[in-house]
């Protein structure tokens, strides 16, 4: 689960749908930033599903007791997380290797201060899964014989990815130009400056208006309008009912986010 605290309320999103908007992203990525075609669908598809293996750990959210608030990919327990990660990247593997390879890479370059706080800490078997999961990636690397063009396409692919995931993630949690909460923002290592906005990857992000964000450099294909689903739970609510009641009855809500160019029409 992702999960932002704003103005008395919890906003949950679920892993799948904030993936979901990346691949939405992904899918209109234009000649510039993508101009190759090749594996193209395949590389939509791995940014879509990258996430698939928290698709049973969102079904609902669990409240952290040390932290007073739901558990979030953030800090979400290790050894609770670790089967369901591998089943994921087994299941999108099934579909398409390229793409099972594409996500494995993406887990497994994920440094580990950024899931540092992770309830239980890292620990050796966390570290035994990750050499596991590289070496499966060598095994397929040789199943799929690519040369170095195709080596070179791969890369891109996994940095396009891993922007989009994070690009996506900055949408989920730091809502309507709000100010972020600094040091304290789980999020924060992802995004760069969180003072200015999103600033990674070589691309600058900014809420312009409540449903409107811009983007600099602009890598898609025309304006691009992303439907962004998520649950807000009253936090006065939710310590009434306990999370799981709050979130049962707690409606979806779904919003239109229009992603445009930087210095493009008004705001």
């Amino acid at each position: 689960m992702i999960v932002a605290e704003r103005d008395g309320r919890y906003v949950l999103t679920t892993n799948d749908d904030h993936a979901r908007m990346a691949g939405q992203l992904a899918g209109m990525l234009g000649g510039t930033a993508l101009p190759e075609q090749d594996r193209r669908e395949e590389f939509v598809y791995a940014v879509t599903e990258h996430d698939r293996a928290w698709i049973g750990l969102d079904e609902a959210p669990v409240w952290n007791d040390r932290a007073s608030r739901p558990y979030s990919v953030s800090d979400y327990p290790m050894p609770i997380r670790l089967p369901h990660y591998l089943k994921g990247l087994e299941e999108v593997a099934s579909i398409s290797e390229y793409a099972g390879l594409l996500c494995s890479m993406h887990y497994t370059a994920i440094p580990p201060n950024a899931v540092q706080g992770a309830a239980g800490g890292i620990g050796p078997k966390t570290f035994a899964v990750i050499a596991a999961a590289k070496e499966r990636e060598k095994q397929m690397l040789g199943r799929l014989d690519l040369d170095a063009e195709g080596i070179r396409l791969l890369e891109k692919h996994l940095r396009l990815l891993q922007a989009l995931d994070r690009m996506s993630l900055w949408i989920s949690t730091q809502q309507f130009d709000e100010t972020s909460s600094g040091d304290n923002d789980p999020y924060r290592l992802m995004f760069g400056s969180t003072e200015e906005g999103f600033l990674h990857d070589g691309f600058r992000l900014r809420w312009s208006a409540r449903q409107t964000v811009r983007v600099e450099p602009y890598p898609w294909i025309g304006p691009v309008t992303l439907s962004w689903k998520r649950k807000e739970l009253s936090v006065r609510r939710t310590a009434e009912l306990g999370l799981l009641h709050a979130w049962q009855e707690s409606p979806y809500a779904e919003t239109s986010i229009q992603v445009l160019p930087e210095g493009s029409g008004s705001a």
